[in-house]
């Protein structure tokens, strides 16, 4: 954080080359790597025994936030481009990367692992059913 606010202090707007390709290669690395620590570490039972709290993070995250927060947007007067990018960072996946933080923070891996799973298999549903939605409704062309 602290090297991020000083290249922002001193107004570094392009890195060398080495630099850019390294931390290009770093952040596509990230995902992956959490995706493996979910697979090592899933354990099927304690995973299925949190699947009452999962679900209702599941619909909250899918469901509940777009469903309260798009006809703020419509109202505040998104539409098209915007509108979609709203619906994909309200109603996406949970990112594999809030596993590696919940445990790092001593809390509960095997409620993240669940929740991930959750929303990365229904979300291609919900995603689907909201484009859809505000399609119908002619915000988006």
């Amino acid at each position: 954080i602290i090297a991020g606010l000083l290249i922002s202090w001193l107004g570094v707007t392009t890195f060398p080359p080495i630099i850019d390709k390294s931390l290009s290669h770093f952040s596509a690395l990230v995902t992956p790597l959490a995706l493996l620590s979910i697979g090592a570490n899933f354990q099927g039972d304690k995973t299925i025994s949190k699947l009452p709290q999962a679900t209702l993070a599941t619909f909250i995250k899918l469901i509940l936030l777009p469903m309260l927060f798009l006809p703020l947007a419509v109202n505040f007067g998104f539409t098209d481009s915007k509108l979609v990018a709203l619906i994909i960072m309200l109603g996406s996946t949970t990112t594999p990367t809030c596993y590696i933080m919940a445990k790092n923070l001593g809390h509960d891996g095997d409620f993240s692992i669940s929740v991930i799973i959750l929303t990365t298999i229904l979300s291609a549903f919900t995603l689907t059913f909201w484009i859809f939605l505000i399609r119908y409704f002619h915000l988006i062309s």
